[in-house]
């Protein structure tokens, strides 16, 4: 029970983020926002992750080589993530990024030659449905929207990826993951400056602590004894419910009853494309 509970804490953390991104507005330039997130996440993890595996520092040039790579994609994931946040409302980024499972499993049929089975057809057939529903293309907040929906494929690459190389998850991987995220924000960080950044500590630090450092740590912590399909379907359920439901009551972001159905949509869509785990066990979930 109690990796269920890391997963589903760890899906209300992420479910803040949004929030917190809007609180911040643009007091702080978005990158100068990323790149401290992230940092206060590194710092976060690092004091964590002795009491769970002594020799994380310690690693192979190939794991290095990947470390990197992962890092990369995972610093233009969360970059494009709060970027999305501040241009558009935050149900609608949690719930466009959702759509992530639906993209990983065409990325696992290509890179991974995973087979696409009837159920991901219709999850991609549900989460269009969902999407024109929810509508969230029009002009109004439509760029912020589209940014959202290139995170999804941003993050469904970095979900495929550290499935392809890394065949036992390590609590290490996310202070690596962190490290080469940070590192490659901070030239951003540095150049756009951080002149107001002591006006919004009281929502950037529970952003890079709680959202971002707790909050991955225990979802790497819950998936050591969950299998890939109940961490997925509990991170669908908890992670864009939880999102709007925050936004509802902080920042009083409406709900009106197309978001509601919409979301409904894509929550099954999701839940059908994750549920082929148990008809393949080599599927690639996350």
């Amino acid at each position: 029970m109690k990796y269920k509970l890391a997963i589903i804490l760890s899906g209300i953390g992420i479910g803040l983020i949004g929030v917190l991104v809007k609180l911040i507005g643009n007091t702080i330039p978005p990158m100068t926002l990323n790149f401290t997130r992230l940092l206060i996440g590194l710092i976060t993890v690092t004091l964590m992750i002795p009491f769970l595996e002594k020799d994380f520092l310690k690693v192979t040039r190939e794991e290095l080589k990947s470390y990197a790579i992962i890092g990369f994609l995972m610093a233009t994931a969360f970059s494009m993530f709060v970027i999305a946040n501040l241009l558009a409302p935050v149900s609608n980024v949690s719930l466009i990024t959702s759509t992530y499972v639906i993209f990983t499993a065409i990325f696992a049929l290509v890179f991974l030659k995973e087979n696409i089975t009837i159920y991901h057809i219709i999850a991609m057939i549900m989460a269009i449905a969902g999407l024109t529903i929810i509508n969230p293309f029009t002009l109004e907040k439509a760029l912020g929207n589209y940014i959202a929906l290139a995170q999804a494929v941003v993050f469904a690459g970095v979900v495929v990826y550290i499935r392809k190389v890394e065949k036992h998850f390590h609590y290490k991987s996310i202070f690596w993951f962190f490290l080469f995220a940070t590192i490659f924000l901070a030239p951003f960080g540095f150049y756009y400056g951080f002149e107001n950044i002591t006006s919004v500590l009281i929502y950037l630090i529970p952003l890079g602590v709680f959202s971002t450092g707790i909050g991955y740590f225990l979802f790497a912590y819950g998936i050591q004894k969950i299998d890939a399909e109940t961490s997925a379907l509990l991170t669908l359920a908890v992670f864009p419910p939880s999102a709007i439901i925050l936004a509802y009551f902080i920042i009083n972001e409406p709900i009106d009853l197309r978001i509601i159905i919409g979301a409904a949509i894509l929550l099954i869509a999701g839940i059908i494309s994750v549920k082929k785990c148990k008809i393949n066990k080599h599927a690639i979930c996350q």
